[in-house]
């Protein structure tokens, strides 16, 4: 090749160079303002779209200097350093992994898993390690820290405002430690309660807890927080459903009423706490919920939309009376005869076999509504078809709403509600509570009373809302009573448990492990 040909090409590749550097440059220049705004037209794009550093969260100036001068090693360092924290996790070398996941954090401040995983560690798997609770209490304050700064790196994740209030009301309501963490946390000395109360990211959820210390009105002040910015489209809601996510801040109030009375709190201050959450439980039972089939559903909606659902198939069958049990008819005809058998004997003469075989024939012999309008009359078959249709959606939207109900034990908690406002209900908590600390007295007598005359409120309480009885909580917890004033009580004062159905059917049902 010509030496002067190839000079001139090395020229001419030069030029062309420094003349994509000037689009370059336009297009990938750096945001100028802290807003992210004023850079290039990508910078631009990050700040419209709402992925730019700033519009993510605060920019950690330390994090980014770690980022720029790894240039293209970021991906391989983030990928050994997340095989260097499975190893210590295995070998449960939490301290360790401490110091890894703040490394990651570093390299990658938007990824909220990295936030939530050592927050965890923080709060379950080191603190476990120490045997003082005021130790443990202080590594959960490090987890519950450490996580509110990545909120601070993620601010329009929702579910890491949630986490916030889950660990504030969960670990230090549910742990073994449970009493001691309350109690730590409601004392003037301690700082976290105003460390959470400062950074609340919402000023309408600030005033939730109304000053009282106490975890589970924190943790709610977060869910609701949580729940105000994700209304306002100020945060979205990633990796979690929404019913989830809404439902937190009513049973975190139920869970302080809860807490209350086991800490002795009875009268007008529970019902009070019984009643906001009965009360919130059925403001969020009519909040718009995304059911799986993106209708737009209420928990609340369950009973009318089934009173509409039963007009609408009671019309469907005046279009012609008997036609659903023509079609059921021929469909039981198709049925092998063992299986025909089966259905038509009486369910108390049943042999196994015949109970299995009904039980397996009941969606074979179903009639869908579908099959019923191409069975109608000419003149009734349009009318037929709308009904249908009318049907087909609601049937869609109460399944949402069944489904929605069953996951968060709506309607359980909907009448535990009822139960606990009760003021007989309170009468009972507090004599229960009152027989206890009797008979760590070793005042067997007065305890005796206390005992009869909870177990008395009890009955009265149970006869309105019968279902309560058979609840594994609550049943639960009234058998372990009976079970306390037995062992506790009559028999070292050789006496025998009343006999009342109540007791024995609590008793038989709750079988002590």
């Amino acid at each position: 090749m010509n030496p002067r040909t190839a000079f001139f090409r090395k020229v001419t590749y030069l030029g062309l160079i420094v003349l994509l550097l000037v689009p370059l440059s336009l297009i990938g220049m750096p945001a100028k303002k802290s807003d992210g705004s004023g850079g290039g037209v990508l910078a631009e794009l990050r700040k419209d779209n709402d992925i730019s550093e700033a519009s993510l969260g605060e920019i950690d100036p330390t994090a980014e200097s770690v980022k720029l001068v790894m240039f293209g090693l970021r991906a391989p360092a983030i990928t050994m350093l997340y095989h260097r924290k499975q190893e210590q996790e295995k070998r449960k070398q939490w301290d360790d992994q401490r110091v890894t996941l703040e490394e990651l954090s570093k390299l990658q401040p938007h990824f909220t898993g990295v936030w939530r995983h050592q927050a965890w560690n923080l709060s379950y798997n080191i603190s476990a390690e120490w045997d003082d609770f005021k130790q443990r209490y202080r590594c959960v304050k490090e987890g519950i820290e450490f996580l509110h700064e990545g909120t601070t790196k993620n601010r329009r994740e929702a579910r890491m405002i949630w986490d916030m209030g889950w660990f504030t009301s969960q670990k230090l309501g549910r742990a073994d430690e449970h009493r001691e963490f309350r109690k730590l946390f409601a004392d003037r000395n301690d700082d976290l309660f105003d460390f959470l109360d400062a950074r609340i990211p919402d000023d309408k959820a600030r005033g939730v807890h109304r000053g009282r210390r106490d975890n589970w009105l924190m943790g709610k002040s977060w869910y609701v927080a949580g729940a105000d910015m994700i209304d306002q489209g100020t945060a979205d809601l990633i990796g979690m459903a929404d019913f989830q996510y809404f439902s937190s801040a009513p049973m975190a109030q139920h869970n302080y009423a809860e807490a209350l009375e086991v800490d002795g709190t009875f009268g007008q201050a529970a019902k009070s706490a019984w009643e906001d959450g009965s009360r919130e439980w059925t403001e969020y039972g009519n909040r718009p919920l995304v059911s799986e089939v993106d209708l737009n559903v209420r928990l609340n909606d369950w009973e009318p939309r089934m009173a509409v659902f039963k007009e609408l198939v009671t019309s469907l069958d005046e279009l012609k009376p008997g036609l659903r049990k023509e079609l059921e008819e021929e469909k039981k005809r198709k049925l092998s005869p063992e299986t025909q058998e089966a259905m038509n004997t009486p369910d108390e003469q049943k042999t196994e076999e015949q109970i299995q075989l009904a039980y397996s024939a009941i969606s074979d012999v179903f009639v869908n509504f579908d099959e019923i309008p191409p069975r109608l009359p000419a003149d009734k078959l349009a009318e037929g078809k709308k009904i249908g249709e009318k049907i087909a959606t609601l049937q869609r939207e109460i399944m949402g709403i069944e489904y929605f109900r069953g996951v968060i034990n709506f309607e359980y908690w909907r009448e535990r509600g009822q139960l606990e406002i009760r003021d007989d209900t309170i009468e009972a908590r507090r004599l229960a509570y009152a027989a206890d600390q009797a008979v760590e007295q070793g005042n067997l007598e007065q305890a005796k009373e206390y005992y009869a005359g909870s177990l008395a409120q009890w009955k009265t309480a149970f006869a309105a809302h019968p279902r309560m009885a058979e609840d594994g909580t609550v049943g639960d917890e009234v058998a372990q009573m009976i079970r306390r004033y037995q062992a506790g009580v009559l028999d070292k004062l050789n006496e025998e448990l009343p006999q009342d159905p109540l007791y024995t059917n609590l008793l038989e049902r709750f079988v002590e492990d």
